[in-house]
């Protein structure tokens, strides 16, 4: 009489079962050895890609520097644009790329991700990106370097100034910039990266910083000589990096936050051009009654309010005001921007929203 064992042996066929085993171990082996390469391949195809982003972004600054950003000869710059058949936010990105060394969306890998960023040298009025940027010369008469400024000289300094300049500066100097919580950085806390991404590039960012995430072909900064309110030279004057100073127009995009104790001039001075702007939401304030007029769109953050980024070394807080993305023009309302915020569309035309 048979066994258990033997019957249920018997029934299995353990032949074909090994056969199967030894084909997919097979299998296996080869779909591992694939994979490898693969990722071989892509690692390979995402390098590639990566340099070829930048090899865009460096082409297309250097392009850029052909045009003017505002006057007659503007509009030569979107005829490019239409040649190479790229829009204008695009174009704006691949810049910003090109001038930070980091493709948007992209993950450092392991063996780069704690070596510090490498920053091209990529001025529009420069073809060298191997070099250290250069710092302008001082100009007759500045100060000595590395000397501090007495009271003598920024009396001096302010009495040489236009006049609506000095105003602007004595007014500044009386608000409480401080506000409620005496910090005397405050108008250096930056915009959430996650939030600072989802709004896009822009043309001009005229209240920068070296810490701001917000991505912007042109970027006034008062740390390198730049001024967004162009030394006073009317509306819409700006100045880059100790530059020329330049102008934007209607159709120039701008990011509009500043220091709040500056927001009425900032909308006084910008408020004709394709703004977007993140301020609070303030009905009763000066400056909302000057911006809301020429406002198009308007967005709200969904769920918690949003928890800027503080400078160095301070603590950061809670936020306990309710902000919102303000634009001019609708199209600029990024899809990024959709996913995160409730947005209304305003019609003037019957003083609803």
């Amino acid at each position: 009489m048979r066994s258990a064992a033997a019957i249920i042996e018997a029934a299995i066929d353990v032949d074909l079962c090994a056969e199967q085993i030894i084909v997919a171990l097979a299998v296996e082996r080869d779909a591992d050895r694939s994979a490898a390469r693969h990722e071989q391949l892509g690692k390979a195809a995402r390098a590639t890609q990566h340099m070829r982003r930048l090899e865009i972004g460096a082409a297309l600054l250097k392009a850029r520097g052909a045009w003017p950003i505002s006057g007659p000869k503007a509009k030569g710059w979107s005829e490019f644009l239409a040649r190479v058949k790229l829009d204008d936010s695009t174009a704006v990105r691949y810049i910003h790329e090109a001038r930070t060394g980091k493709v948007h969306g992209e993950q450092p890998d392991r063996d780069s991700a704690h070596r510090p960023p490498r920053e091209p040298n990529l001025d529009r009025d420069s073809d060298d990106d191997t070099g250290p940027r250069i710092t302008p010369l001082e100009q007759p008469g500045d100060l000595a370097p590395f000397r501090a400024l007495t009271e003598s000289d920024i009396v001096q300094a302010l009495a040489r100034l236009p006049a609506d300049v000095q105003k602007r500066i004595l007014r500044a100097g009386k608000a409480n910039v401080t506000g409620g919580s005496g910090d005397v950085s405050r108008g250096k806390w930056c915009t959430p990266k996650a939030l600072a991404e989802a709004v896009g590039p822009w043309d001009l960012d005229p209240f920068s910083s070296p810490r701001s995430h917000v991505a912007a072909v042109h970027r006034c900064m008062l740390e390198d000589g730049g001024d967004g309110f162009g030394d006073g030279g009317g509306y819409g004057r700006w100045r880059e990096r100790s530059r020329e100073i330049e102008e934007a127009e209607a159709h120039t995009r701008v990011w509009i936050q500043p220091p709040y104790e500056l927001v009425l001039d900032a909308i006084q001075h910008y408020g004709h051009t394709r703004f977007g702007a993140l301020l609070r939401w303030a009905p009763d304030t000066e400056w909302f009654a000057r911006l809301w007029p020429l406002v198009h769109a308007v967005a709200f953050p969904i769920g918690a309010r949003l928890e800027f980024e503080p400078p160095e070394g301070i603590e950061a807080s809670s936020n306990p005001y309710p902000h919102a993305l303000y634009y001019a023009d609708e199209r600029d309302v990024t899809q990024e921007v959709r996913a995160l915020c409730i947005v209304w569309r305003v019609d003037h035309t019957t003083n609803r929203s």
